[in-house]
């Protein structure tokens, strides 16, 4: 399950990142997500690191796009009274 909200979390990430001579952003990401895929079944604690490696580097270049969500306020303080 997880694997599978990597893979969409990719996907809207996808479109922003970089591709040019100097600067390949997705590459690096899509060679992570094919060692995934060939890491065995049996050893469950490499692909819970690998996907933890995966979603780090792409919550990096969420954070340079500032594309990650805004803190939400404490709700205690969501519905005073304006004065």
């Amino acid at each position: 399950m997880f694997a599978i909200n990597l893979k969409q979390l990719y996907r809207e990430l996808d479109p922003w990142l970089i591709v040019d001579g100097k600067n390949d952003h997705k590459t690096p990401i899509k060679k992570m997500f094919t060692e995934l895929a060939m890491i065995p079944k049996q050893k469950k604690d490499l692909i819970w690191n690998k996907m933890e490696d995966i979603e780090m580097v792409m919550r990096q270049h969420f954070k340079d796009l500032g594309m990650l969500m805004p803190k939400v306020q404490d709700p205690r303080f969501l519905f005073q009274k304006q004065r």
